[in-house]
């Protein structure tokens, strides 16, 4: 499997260079992404999915698993450029409040809001 990551102050941009992934493919991604999770200095990931044109339903797995453990943080993973293949395994699954969104640029706008309304909750304790 083919990972290009880009770390920001906010997050990590995560690239999935595969026009296939397949169940082996799909628990190399899981593993990277919990590797960030468990990293200092990573606090949400954008996973960018754009180049993948066939994946089985085992890459929707490790999507839900990492959401899931972000969440349970209150950080974000963010898929962007999901082809409509993938998009139709992913919604689907109907996982709950998981951001997929046409564009990277697109996904760093949603990180940069939810980083603030974390920040305006911590400071004010309000929900918004």
């Amino acid at each position: 499997m083919n990972l290009e990551i880009e770390k920001s102050e906010q997050y990590a941009l995560v690239r999935v260079a595969n026009e296939s992934i397949d169940h082996e493919d799909s628990q190399i991604l899981q593993t990277k992404l919990l590797e960030l999770l468990d990293s200092e200095d990573v606090t949400n990931v954008i996973l960018d999915t754009n180049a993948i044109v066939h994946a089985d339903e085992s890459v929707l797995g490790a999507i839900t698993f990492a959401h899931k453990r972000f969440a349970e943080r209150g950080d974000i993973l963010v898929v962007t450029g999901a082809r409509p293949s993938l998009k139709q395994i992913i919604e689907t699954a109907q996982i709950e409040n998981l951001e997929m969104l046409p564009t990277i640029a697109e996904g760093v706008d949603l990180v940069f809001m939810h980083e603030i309304e974390k920040q305006l909750r911590s400071e004010g304790g309000e929900e918004f």
